[in-house]
């Protein structure tokens, strides 16, 4: 049974300049139009801790100082069929070579007994549940040692979550490849849209 997947991405572009930090990210959805068997949908929302501990989501723009730790919460949904998820964590400067300063070392709350890494992605071990929401991390560590050399670059964290149906598949975390090779494409028919055409009679 060929299996339906989905690609989301969200890019968030840090600006810094001389002892302080801007945060800003923008949400992206890429979608095909593919014609598959089953459905599977995933969305990513980012959160915030306040200083009495709540939870809400993500706003910009943040000023931090070197050293200091961002609260930024990743999550994703499993919007419909019973899924195995992975996700790609990648941090990118503008100015090529400060590239490597920075990376997935520096994320916080990782929850290792659920997620293992292999190959640059982050697999989250078992099948996630219609419903079921996963946090990927919790936080980014901005290093102590960064100087002047980074005041005024901008660096891009991007977030790339992939889905695959759990049915069928046996993923092999011995391997650097435990999807064996499969291949990731967009959600052809999200479930808005499908929403949209019930109400219309279709």
């Amino acid at each position: 049974m060929k299996k339906r997947n989905v690609l989301i991405v969200i890019s968030l572009a840090v600006i810094l300049s001389l002892g302080s930090v801007w945060a800003y990210f923008t949400d992206t959805v890429q979608v095909k139009n593919t014609i598959q068997i089953g459905i599977v949908e995933i969305s990513i929302n980012e959160y915030e801790k306040t200083e009495d501990g709540e939870e809400k989501p993500y706003e910009d723009p943040k000023e931090i100082i070197p050293g200091d730790q961002i609260s930024k919460i990743v999550r994703i949904t499993n919007r419909e069929e019973s899924a195995y998820i992975r996700a790609k964590v990648e941090f990118q400067f503008e100015n090529e070579e400060l590239n490597g300063s920075i990376g997935i070392e520096n994320l916080t709350g990782v929850e290792e007994t659920n997620w293992i890494y292999k190959n640059g992605y982050f697999y989250y071990k078992k099948p996630v549940n219609s419903g079921e929401v996963i946090t990927l991390f919790q936080g980014v560590s901005i290093p102590e040692s960064w100087d002047n050399t980074y005041a005024n670059c901008r660096f891009h964290i991007n977030v790339t979550a992939e889905a695959v149906q759990s049915a069928n598949l046996e993923p092999n975390y011995e391997t650097e490849d435990p999807w064996n090779g499969i291949e990731i494409q967009a959600c052809a028919y999200p479930k808005e849209e499908r929403s949209e055409n019930r109400g219309d009679g279709e």
